[in-house]
């Protein structure tokens, strides 16, 4: 090889990256002005409009009850349809079944810890209460 050659190749390898390098998104953001611009506004308005659907949720509680199981197999379950029935009109958005996450004595008749969650409008919490069910701030 010859000097000459050597230098071609030694100037034509920077080059070569340097222009495939900026046919890369990123090199294009940098060198585009415009670019950044039009990434910032959509990411305002993406912002702006989860903003604008956030305030249009409705804010919820959950409310329960418990099931009225004992352990030992004793006193007698109340179905979560049954006790949903209790809410009336209510709407109720979700609901499960779980355990309170309070430590019980073991002992056959004393009660198990099971409940009903549901998932409610917050502005109907006072007529749930009313209707027996208490706010849970638990998980």
């Amino acid at each position: 090889m010859t000097k000459r050659h050597s230098m071609k190749v030694l100037i034509a390898i920077p080059l070569l990256l340097l222009f495939i390098g900026c046919t890369m998104k990123k090199c294009r953001e940098i060198n585009d002005p415009t670019a950044k611009v039009e990434q910032e506004q959509s990411s305002a308005l993406a912002a702006n409009s989860s903003a604008k659907e956030k305030k249009n949720e409705e804010k919820t509680v959950e409310v329960y009850q418990y099931d009225g199981t004992k352990q030992c197999g004793q006193g007698k379950e109340i179905k979560i349809e049954a006790m949903a029935k209790r809410l009336k009109s209510i709407s109720i958005l979700s609901q499960r079944s779980q355990d309170d996450g309070l430590m019980r004595i073991q002992m056959c008749g004393a009660p198990t810890g099971r409940i009903h969650v549901f998932q409610i409008p917050e502005k109907k919490l006072k007529i749930a209460i009313k209707r027996g069910f208490r706010e849970w701030k638990g998980e």
